[in-house]
């Protein structure tokens, strides 16, 4: 048999209300890290591509700021739109062919970042995203198109830290939030189980008070219509027929008991004067022997009578224990 079997029903209620409870916030979990992280990776592609309109005007030479035409703006921290962090921008000017036309200091010596099929993406005009891993550090990329003719790509990348970290602090609170919902689940199943199961508490508690000579007693039934009143009616109904039939068969047995006393006294008599009429010594020993017979018999229904008469008053279903010593005593 298992374990969890003959733990108390309100106790497994409470296991698989907290499982089951536990199952459901591990799913809702996974949905949200996936909404949060999906919507983390989106905000910073949007603000990327916003702020990456500042370096295309660098680029083409449209933004004083930058120096002279082709060239990269200087100050990339110039209040970048959130999440993004002024001092971790970095970016590159690609070729056509995915060659490093120029790079800020972070990305000195590194290759394009855009490659492969994102150049095919890019060339077409649309705005292309990914991760890439910069000595060590993985960093999150858009690369565009610049509309000068040229034909160059400016790619502008931060590094994915603080998404993780942010992902991380979800999963920090999320997680003990969710172990306290599966505690308190717990808690409360218990508590309504408990609750739902103390009629039936209260039912086996009169059933155990109830003896074998006394059966007028019944089990309290809580004014419902559910499987617990259903069950209390029956067993009711049950202790009825138990007590009609014990108290028939006591009936019974007081009725055969009296109704026999008297033809057993009837036929010992008789036999008794026919034995002192009869001079044979072996019939006389052979009526002997039937009224040794008679006499067993009616010590039987005296027995039975005995019987009768104690339990319609007996008090065995309430014994108590006693001291002989001092039964002892007090009869001296």
């Amino acid at each position: 048999m298992s374990p969890l079997r003959t733990l108390p029903t309100s106790v497994r209620f409470a296991a698989m209300t907290s499982g089951a409870f536990l199952l459901l916030l591990a799913l809702v979990g996974v949905v949200v890290y996936r909404q949060f992280h999906v919507a983390l990776r989106e905000t910073v592609d949007q603000s990327l591509v916003d702020f990456v309109a500042v370096q295309l005007d660098a680029v083409d030479g449209t933004d004083p700021a930058a120096g002279p035409p082709g060239g990269l703006l200087a100050d990339l921290g110039r209040n970048p739109p959130a999440p993004l962090e002024s001092s971790e921008l970095e970016a590159q000017v690609l070729a056509d062919d995915g060659s490093v036309l120029q790079a800020t200091e972070g990305l000195e010596g590194v290759p394009g970042l855009v490659q492969g099929r994102r150049l095919v993406r890019v060339a077409s005009g649309v705005p292309v995203y990914g991760d890439a891993v910069v000595e060590g550090t993985t960093v999150r990329f858009v690369g565009v198109s610049v509309t000068d003719g040229t034909e160059r790509i400016v790619v502008l990348s931060t590094p994915v830290g603080p998404l993780r970290e942010a992902e991380r602090t979800l999963l920090a609170v999320y997680g003990p939030v969710a172990l306290a919902g599966c505690v308190l689940a717990g808690l409360a199943g218990l508590w309504i189980t408990r609750r739902g199961l103390a009629p039936l508490r209260r039912m086996t508690a009169q059933a155990e008070a109830i003896g074998a000579y006394d059966l007028s007693q019944r089990l309290p039934v809580p004014a419902r219509g559910d499987e617990i009143g259903q069950l209390g009616r029956t067993l009711n109904r049950m202790l009825d027929r138990l007590d009609a039939a014990v108290q028939h068969e006591r009936q019974f047995v007081t009725d055969a008991s009296h109704e026999l006393r008297t033809p057993l006294a009837i036929a010992r008599a008789e036999t008794e004067l026919v034995r002192e009429a009869l001079t044979d010594e072996s019939l006389r020993e052979s009526l002997s022997s039937v009224i040794e017979e008679i006499d067993r018999l009616a010590a039987v229904v005296e027995d039975l009578l005995l019987l009768a008469r104690a339990d319609a008053t007996s008090t065995l279903d309430r014994m108590e224990t006693i001291d002989l010593g001092q039964l002892a005593a007090s009869a001296a």
